[in-house]
C-alpha cells in the first residue's frame, strides 16, 4: 500500500496509526515518519489538528475550504476515544437537537478543544467500570467515511445520559431525545447500572417521559 492509499483510508488519523502501518511496510525509522508527515503539511496535503491527529486535505480543497467531520476527529483524539452522551445520541440519529460538543471516553489524560468551530470535550472513563474490567463494556464499532469509530451502544447510551444529564443537553433535550430510541435492553440497563454503581435510570426516565 502506497502512502496515497493511507491517507485515501485515514482521512483523519493519529501519527501512531501511520507509525504502525509503516512498521507493517518495513519502516522502523520515527525520524522518517515525522519527516514524511512535515512533507505532506507543507505540500498541503495534510494538516494538523492538534498534536500528533492529522486530517487529510481532499484534492482541490485548501486548508481554509476543507470541513474535517467532527465524529471522526473526537473518535480519534485517542487510541481509546469512545463516543458518548448526547454525541452518541446523534450519531445514532435520535438525538432531539444538534449540538457543537462532541464528548469522547477515554481513559487517557486529555484537555477539551475547539476545532472549526466544534468543542472537543472528554470525559473519563467511570472508575466504577475500570474497578470492574468493565471499560469496554456495550462499545460498538460504526465505520464512518472507511474509518472505524467507537461508541456506546443505545442502550449503555440510555443509562449515561440519564446519569449525566449536564453532559446531555439538560432534561428537556434528554428526555426528547430519549423518547427517539425505539428499542434497548431492559435487562441490559440493569446489569449496566450495577457495573457503574447507580441507581436503575428505569424511574428516572418515566419521571422525565411524564413531565415531557
Amino acid at each position: 500500500m502506497s502512502i496515497e492509499q493511507f491517507l485515501y483510508e485515514h482521512p483523519v488519523f493519529r501519527f501512531g496509526e501511520l507509525a504502525e502501518w509503516k512498521v507493517r511496510h518495513g519502516a522502523h525509522n520515527k525520524r522518517a515518519i515525522h519527516a514524511l508527515i512535515q512533507h505532506h503539511l507543507k505540500s498541503g496535503r495534510l494538516f494538523r489538528v492538534r498534536r500528533e491527529l492529522y486530517a487529510v486535505i481532499p484534492p482541490n480543497e485548501t486548508v481554509d475550504s476543507v470541513s474535517v467531520d467532527p465524529y471522526l476527529i473526537a473518535g480519534k483524539v485517542t487510541h481509546d476515544s469512545v463516543l458518548a452522551f448526547h454525541t452518541a445520541l446523534e450519531l445514532f440519529g435520535v438525538a432531539y437537537s444538534s449540538f457543537e460538543q462532541f464528548t469522547y471516553l477515554s481513559e487517557q489524560k486529555t484537555k477539551p478543544f475547539e476545532f472549526q468551530g466544534h468543542w472537543f470535550q472528554p470525559v473519563a472513563i467511570p472508575a466504577s467500570l475500570r474497578a470492574k474490567d468493565a471499560v469496554l463494556f456495550e462499545i460498538e464499532t460504526i465505520n464512518r467515511q472507511g474509518v472505524d469509530v467507537h461508541v456506546t451502544s443505545v442502550s449503555r447510551t440510555f443509562v449515561d445520559v440519564l446519569s449525566r444529564i449536564e453532559l446531555s443537553g439538560g432534561w428537556e433535550e434528554v428526555a426528547c431525545s430519549i423518547s427517539n430510541i425505539a428499542v434497548f435492553s431492559g435487562a441490559f440497563i440493569k446489569i449496566y447500572s450495577t457495573l457503574e454503581s447507580i441507581p436503575d435510570p428505569s424511574g428516572k426516565s418515566k419521571w422525565i417521559f411524564s413531565i415531557n
